[in-house]
Parts: C-alpha cells; structure tokens; sequence
C-alpha cells in the first residue's frame, strides 16, 4: 500500500499544491482545513492499523491551530515518531518551543520553494528511486570545484549558488552550462548592452518596469519593446548566461544546491510577437517608471530551462 499523507492546510491553493507534488511522488494523500478533523483523521487511521507516514501541518488554523494537532499527535504511540513537515505563513522562523516540541521533519516559510517540500516528502516517507537535492557550504565545497564535479558528471541539473542577497542560477545540460540567471543588475540581460552604450539606460529601465508590471520575463520585455533586435537579444542572454556563471566561479562563501533536472532543457524559443504579449494583458503600452534595483525581476530562461528554472527577483546593484 502506497504511502499517505496527511495535509493539513486552510489554504486552498497551498492544499492543492502540496497534494499534486504528493501524486509526483506516488503518495497517497488526504487533505483538512480543520484542526478537530485532524486528529480524528490521525486517530482513526492509526485505529485501522493504517497510520500516516507523515503530515504536512500549517500552524495557523481554525478552531484548533497547527501547535495543538503536532502536540495531540507527538502525545500518541503512534504519533511521536512521526515525521511532521510544518509549513507557515505567519511564523517565518520556528520558534525553540515549537523545534522542541514538535521536533519537526522540516520547516518551511511561505511561500516555499517546491524542490524543498518535495524532497523534505521523499525523506519523510522514504520513496525510492527518487533523486533530492544535495546542498552544502561554499566554504567547504567552493563555486569552481562543484563546476567541475558537475562538468566531470556530465550532469543536467540546476546549481544555486546564494551569497547573502544576490543568487545565482546555472543550468547544466550534459555536463555544459546552457543558461544562467542572476540577481544582480549588471548581470541581467540587456546590462552589458547598456554599459557599451548600443542602448540607452532610459529604455532599459522601462523594459525592466514593464517586465515586472506585466509579470513577464525581462527578455520579452525587451522583445516587446523592440528595444533590442532579435540578434542582440540572442547576444544579451548569451552574455547573462556568461557574467552569472563566470563571476560565481570565484566564491567561497554562502551555500550552494544541485537539483537534478527532470526532462533535457528545450531549445531557446524565438522572441515574443507583440499579439502574444497582448494575449498575457500586456499591451497597455510601455510603463514610463523606473525600477529600483530592489524590485528588478531577472530575465527568466530564454530557453524555458526546465524543473527549478525561475526569475530571479530583488536583484541587487552590485557586483560582489
């Protein structure tokens, strides 16, 4: 019998998003709003002899919060080894009673990252034949030697290197670096076009306001804007792709992740037409405001670069 899972969660689309990474996985599971039905739900599959394998637990509740069920459950026989993953909106850090108390499997703050509640399920529910992510120090495994391991490994997968603020996305395809994203303003697509002076600051702003009014990745938006031409936009994400990567290499601090990719990366898709931005509600003309550094959305992958590819955003002005 298939492993289960309890979900207890009073976000609809939290609920809905935990229970379809539990089907990704093969699990079973069954999904509450409510505290009281909770614990009846624990106690009656631990009465048939069919316990839980673990429970994902939102701490805020109605009529009965999250603290009181991982309690009532970690008060029973068959609930106190079982794996809690607590997730909150509310509560960004656990604080040391709850850590005491509930002694949970993970925690995490919403909104969290996908690939960490996946693999925080896999562990906790022991699923084989599943790869998780590995992650570590820099400062005891440095930038330029997880580059090479990767290159060795001929390895398609996504590395994150995070330093403080600025994060870093290299994706590997084979062993080869296919695309890079980057959280700092110079890196981003279109930046080195800037400094060499074929565009002007005022444009590239406007794109990148644009991009984040209309939620679209920073590529399109120069694309749409016709700020660039086809060829230098092709040129803009090649250089992002070597400025992420390359100025990563060098660090040796902060932490880094490896997620190993799911499907091989598609081909990078031609840019946006202007009647396919109109149908995502963008052609209500170019927004004239600048965005600061804080609020930049990096250019998400012009090739789409599959599972764990994602924009960037709260990119900052600096080079570290």
């Amino acid at each position: 019998m298939a492993a289960r899972v309890l979900i207890v969660e009073d976000e609809e689309s939290a609920s809905r998003l935990i229970a379809s990474i539990c089907s990704e996985l093969g699990l079973g599971a069954q999904a509450t709003r409510s505290g009281v039905q909770a614990k009846d739900l624990l106690t009656q599959a631990a009465q048939a002899n069919q316990p839980f394998s673990a429970m994902v637990l939102d701490l805020v509740l109605a009529e009965l919060d999250g603290f009181q069920v991982g309690q009532f459950a970690r008060g029973q026989p068959w609930g106190a080894q079982l794996p809690l993953i607590v997730v909150s909106g509310v509560y960004k850090q656990p604080n040391a009673e709850l850590m005491a108390r509930l002694k949970p499997h993970a925690y995490f703050a919403k909104p969290f990252d996908i690939s960490h509640l996946r693999d925080a399920l896999v562990k906790a529910c022991n699923v084989r034949g599943v790869a998780t992510a590995v992650e570590g120090d820099l400062a005891q495994k440095p930038a330029v030697a997880l580059l090479v391991e990767l290159l060795r490994q001929k390895a398609s997968s996504l590395l994150t290197l995070t330093q403080e603020t600025t994060v870093r996305l290299i994706h590997f395809e084979k062993g080869q670096v296919r695309f890079a994203q980057s959280s700092v303003r110079g890196e981003l697509a279109g930046a080195a076009q800037v400094a060499a002076g074929v565009i002007k600051q005022a444009s590239f702003d406007r794109a990148v306001a644009f991009a984040k009014q209309n939620k679209v990745a920073l590529h399109e938006a120069l694309a749409y804007s016709r700020v660039l031409t086809p060829e230098q936009l092709k040129q803009a994400l090649k250089q992002q792709t070597l400025d992420a990567s390359v100025n990563g290499l060098s660090w040796t601090r902060g932490t880094w992740r490896v997620e190993l990719a799911k499907r091989a990366l598609p081909r990078p898709p031609r840019p946006p037409r202007a009647s396919t931005m109109r149908a995502r509600g963008c052609a209500s003309g170019r927004s004239t405001s600048k965005a600061s550094p804080g609020s930049i959305a990096a250019s998400s992958s012009a090739a789409s670069p599959g599972p764990g590819a994602r924009p960037i955003t709260g990119a900052t002005s600096r080079r570290p």
